[in-house]
Formats: C-alpha cells, sequence, structure tokens
C-alpha cells in the first residue's frame, strides 16, 4: 500500500491528536473523578496507545518511494510505501518491497542519478561520494533518505559538524538528472 506524503502526514497528525486527547480524557478521569470516569481513563488509555503506535509506524517506518516521469518537465511524485506493492512498468509489474529506506523509480525520458556526498575531516565532498545511476524504465534503491532533489537542488561543499554531537562523517544524499537541452 502506498499512500501520498501528505496523506501520511496528515494520518500522523491525525494519531498525535488522538494520542494528546487519549491523555487528556486520562487527566480528566484522574483528577476530576466525573462519573464514568473510569470508562473515561480506559478510552484515553486505548487513544494514548493507539496514537502513539500509528505515529511511531508512520515516522520510523514506511519507505519512500519516488517516481519519476515525464521528461520536461521532470515530474516527481512522492509517495509513503506502507507494504509491498506492484506498479506496471513498461511491458511488466514492477514488485517494490518495503525496507530501504528510498526507492527510486524511473519511469522518464532521462537517466537518473543518485549521488552520495561526503563531508568530515577525513573525506574531500568531491571525491568521497559515489553515484547509483537509475536507467530509463528501472529502479533503484537507496539505505538513506534523500536530502536534495533535482538538478537545482546540488548539495552544498561543505556542511559544519559539531565534535561533540554529531559523527565525524556525515552524508547528504543527491537525486539528479541531465537538465533538458
Amino acid at each position: 500500500m502506498m499512500i501520498t506524503r501528505a496523506t501520511e502526514t496528515a494520518i500522523t497528525y491525525a494519531a498525535l491528536a488522538t494520542a494528546a486527547l487519549g491523555l487528556g480524557a486520562v487527566i480528566v478521569a484522574t483528577w476530576r473523578k466525573p462519573r464514568g470516569a473510569r470508562a473515561l481513563e480506559i478510552g484515553g488509555g486505548i487513544g494514548i496507545v493507539l496514537g502513539g503506535l500509528v505515529t511511531l509506524y508512520l515516522v520510523n517506518m514506511p519507505t519512500d518511494l519516488i517516481i519519476a516521469r515525464g521528461g520536461d518537465p521532470m515530474v516527481l511524485e512522492r509517495y509513503a510505501l506502507l507494504s509491498n506493492t506492484t506498479i506496471p512498468l513498461a511491458d511488466q509489474d514492477l514488485l517494490i518491497e518495503r525496507g530501504d529506506e528510498t526507492v527510486v523509480v524511473n519511469e522518464s525520458d532521462r537517466e537518473l542519478r543518485i549521488v552520495t556526498y561526503a563531508y568530515g575531516d577525513d573525506v574531500n565532498p568531491w571525491l568521497g561520494g559515489s553515484s547509483q545511476v537509475v536507467r530509463r524504465g528501472g529502479m533503484a534503491t537507496c539505505g538513506h533518505r534523500l536530502t536534495h532533489i533535482g538538478p537545482d537542488d546540488e548539495p552544498p561543499e561543505s556542511v559544519t559538524i559539531s565534535k561533540r554531537t554529531d559523527a565525524s562523517t556525515q552524508y547528504r544524499y543527491w537525486l539528479t538528472w541531465d537538465p533538458a537541452r
């Protein structure tokens, strides 16, 4: 099952609201002791648990699915992949399995690239990265979320790394393509 990123955000906020309302119900039932307080405590507890679980799942578990279509202009569709799904691609059905952070499906007229930039004391960001080509009619997986998308959203030449809180090396992942000629 796949849903749009906007739908995922709306469901996440609804789940958070459910948990907050559940917490409010438990607090009111505990302090005020209104008639039916026990039912309010139980209902509130269920709201906290269900809202919390849905929020944790949607924040931590979905695979980011990006489908590139067209050519000029390039059209990108972003989805949250909640379970394995099959999408039609050219002359075959493509099974996309949830698990990697990002799956890129290329239905466009151009080749795409997923470029990794590495930053840190021992890494040159222009030499330390790697590139993965996503051919027309193909797909690629990336074990990380893409932080930059499009030829106009190139990662910076350098980033600030705090020695106290961050790892000594940081990475940025860029989905790009050659601009139209």
